[in-house]
């Protein structure tokens, strides 16, 4: 995880979902506030990074506390169900520092 903030208001953020698969890292998930909105970036194996999509209407810290809750709580559904990345041995490499 990685924020910009001017005095105390988040001005932009990137909290990322990575995996480890044989020993490399594979993005599954950036949630971003690079364009002024909190947006959401689906990876997937056969199609790389898709689309942004605006997944919470509010300011940018308020988004970036939100994406760090929707990591903590549907990770492994991230992994599996999301990111097509459905392969024995995927382990979950980190968690944008999210402890």
């Amino acid at each position: 995880m990685e924020f910009a903030r001017e005095r105390r208001e988040i001005v932009d953020y990137s909290v990322v979902l990575v995996v480890e698969h044989d020993g490399e890292g594979q993005v599954v998930r950036v949630y971003d506030g690079a364009h002024g909105v909190n947006e959401l970036h689906r990876y997937t194996v056969r199609r790389g990074k898709q689309a942004g999509e605006v997944f919470h209407a509010g300011t940018l810290g308020d988004g970036m506390r939100d994406a760090i809750v929707q990591i903590r709580t549907s990770y492994e559904a991230m992994i599996v169900h999301g990111s097509e990345t459905e392969r024995p041995g995927c382990e979950i490499a980190r968690r944008s520092r999210l402890r």
